[in-house]
């Protein structure tokens, strides 16, 4: 028998990078590496690495040594102005296709767009998301849910990094009917698009 392994089986580049930033500042670091909520979504290789000294926090502001890690989904302004505010050195493993996400949710924001978000409401990567939109984002699960939305003038549709491909074209032609000149963003990573293919 022959075992065909896919080129795209295994962790994507964002959660080897956070995963790797992890290890290499463990190596460093006299003390523990800390992270922001689980660093990435995966029990087995969360349990590998807190046996190497890497480990999860839902509390960063009793800890007294070590560093503090951002997980890899990203959080809200308002979250990293408060992990800013400890004693312990801050460092950022967002993954790249989501920082990308949240700077264009905040330059919409920033010229008065509602943002839309498909995605899983609740999802760490999404409730960060929502902190770029200045108070306009609004989160959507299924094109049904785009008919609850309040009445928005300018709208920008964005996905959850891990999302259906199809799932989000049915959403986002549900946006522009309901909000004609919505700006809709391919916000699917990659990595994510592979596999489902």
């Amino acid at each position: 028998m022959r075992v065909i392994v896919a080129k795209s089986a295994g962790f994507c580049w964002g959660v080897k990078r956070a995963v790797a930033k992890a290890r290499r500042l463990r190596a460093e670091q006299v003390g523990p590496v800390h992270t922001d909520g689980p660093l990435i979504h995966n029990k087995q290789l969360l349990a590998q690495l807190a046996q190497e000294g890497v480990r999860s926090t839902a509390r960063p502001g009793r800890l007294r040594h070590g560093v503090l890690l951002i997980r890899a989904h990203g959080i809200t302004p308002a979250r990293r102005a408060q992990l800013k505010r400890l004693r312990l050195p801050v460092y950022d493993a967002t993954c790249g296709d989501v920082a990308r996400i949240q700077g264009l949710i905040r330059r919409h924001a920033a010229q008065g767009c509602s943002t839309v978000i498909f995605g899983d409401k609740g999802h760490a990567e999404v409730t960060g998301l929502l902190g770029f939109a200045a108070g306009r984002g609004h989160v959507v699960s299924q094109p049904a849910e785009v008919a609850r939305l309040p009445a928005l003038t300018k709208v920008c549709l964005v996905s959850q990094s891990t999302q259906f491909p199809d799932s989000y074209a049915k959403v986002a032609a549900a946006i522009r009917r309901r909000f004609p000149g919505a700006i809709v963003f391919e916000t699917i990573c990659p990595a994510t698009r592979n596999r489902q293919a």
